[in-house]
């Protein structure tokens, strides 16, 4: 009898014990994760340097008494850009071009280039710009992929 109490004693003994451990295990994980996040936001893992990010994008940008504003927009790696924009409005279609110098803001996460004495800021995405308001931040309508250019494919040679 006393064998069967000391066991059920052990056996409780263990099962507290690994409880217990379980339960810092949880919280260790939990600060761990903690650890990671703020070392991912601090890594210095932006668009710029993670983002396969130069190339052409296109898409249509809504505007102001237009039907749309077509876009086309190169970006390279020597921060040179050119613009190819097609007003629609009806039938009439109002094409200009545009080439200059682009910018990264400090986060390494938005470009900026100034057309015709205009700032227009771009968030750079995983294969897709989107355009941003003048303070830089993302579009408040409700149907934000009408800002977005895609990024197009390139065909292999």
């Amino acid at each position: 009898m006393k064998k069967v109490a000391l066991f059920i004693i052990a056996l409780s003994s263990s099962v507290f014990i690994s409880c217990k451990e379980e339960a810092k295990t949880d919280g260790d994980f939990n600060e761990q994760k903690e650890i990671v996040n703020e070392e991912q936001n601090m890594d210095g893992h932006t668009s710029i340097n993670s983002l396969d990010w130069q190339g052409t994008y296109e898409g249509t940008l809504p505007c102001d008494g237009c039907d749309g504003t077509f876009t086309e927009l190169t970006i390279s790696t020597d921060n040179k850009f050119i613009l190819h924009s097609t007003k629609m409005n009806g039938d009439k279609k109002d094409k200009t071009s545009e080439e200059g110098l682009y910018q990264w803001d400090e986060s390494g996460s938005n470009i900026s280039m100034e057309i015709k004495g205009v700032t227009t800021m771009y968030k750079v995405g995983e294969n897709k710009l989107i355009l941003l308001n003048n303070e830089g931040n993302m579009m408040p309508e409700t149907d934000k992929e009408n800002y977005f250019l895609m990024k197009k494919e390139v065909a292999n040679k």
